[in-house]
């Protein structure tokens, strides 16, 4: 997988991410600054979205595509020189460390 796919992939994961955050503090604002009762506060898109099964697809479409971007960028031509840059540094550490 090119990396421009992978940055795009990680680039809405991050806005979506963001986008529910924001709607966790809408929902705070709601019930702190303006009074309402928990049940009745449902940030910007709760009263559409406001069911247990829109996180569960939630979560799990984040966590599938965050595996996925792990995967790329693990299998990805240039993780490998700092791979091999890391693994010199476990080989040499207990020699600096001592």
């Amino acid at each position: 997988m090119k990396k421009h796919y992978l940055f795009v992939l990680l680039a809405l994961a991050f806005a979506v991410q963001t986008a529910h955050h924001a709607e966790h503090v809408t929902q705070l604002i709601q019930i702190y600054a303006l009074g309402f009762k928990p049940p009745e506060a449902h940030g910007l898109l709760g009263s559409v979205f406001d069911f247990e099964w829109v996180h569960f697809v939630y979560n799990i479409g984040l966590e599938v595509a965050l595996i996925g971007l792990w995967l790329g960028y693990r299998s990805s031509a240039t993780r490998v020189p700092s791979e091999g840059h890391a693994s010199r540094f476990t080989i040499r550490a207990p020699h600096i460390l001592t």
